[in-house]
């Protein structure tokens, strides 16, 4: 392999080691723009929505694994899309409201 491909895939590829435990470990992993880790993320959302059902941001992070205010973010982006929609859920007491999201 020539030293500017060497180079190339050095820039387009990244170890995952030191700390990093289970299946991931190890691998070289492609980077994506954010732009397509963003959609990843957001078709993961609406992937669980439909098989899940409503649900709110904690069922969603407990359910894919991701923080509560990444999820926060990508819900609001899809609702400003029209792909999702959300309903208030009753709450005792004096807390903030909480949301149900779900297909639109």
């Amino acid at each position: 392999m020539s030293a500017e491909k060497t180079r190339q895939r050095d820039r387009e590829e990244r170890t995952y080691s030191g700390g990093i435990r289970g299946p991931v470990a190890g691998r070289v992993l492609r980077k994506r723009p954010a732009a397509q880790a963003s959609q990843a993320r957001e078709f993961v959302i609406v992937n669980v929505l439909e098989t899940e059902g409503p649900m709110t941001v904690r069922g969603l992070g407990a359910a894919t694994g991701m923080d509560q205010t990444t999820i926060g973010i990508h819900l609001n982006a899809l609702e400003k899309a029209g792909v999702l929609k959300r309903e208030q859920v009753a709450r005792p007491g004096p807390k903030r409201p909480a949301f149900q999201w779900s297909i639109a």
